[in-house]
């Protein structure tokens, strides 16, 4: 008897870190500290 096994599964990708744009400032987190409005939450771009 012949039992076929199941592939591994595929592995977790990293969680995506994610950069915050304000636009009031028109710069990205951590070179604002503050922002008056609220932060843009953009996807990183891949390298």
């Amino acid at each position: 008897m012949y039992v076929q096994q199941q592939p591994p599964p595929a592995p977790t990708p990293p969680p995506q870190t994610y950069w915050y744009y304000c636009p009031s400032a028109k710069n990205y987190y951590p070179n604002v500290q503050a922002c008056s409005e609220a932060w843009v939450k953009v996807p990183p771009r891949p390298e």
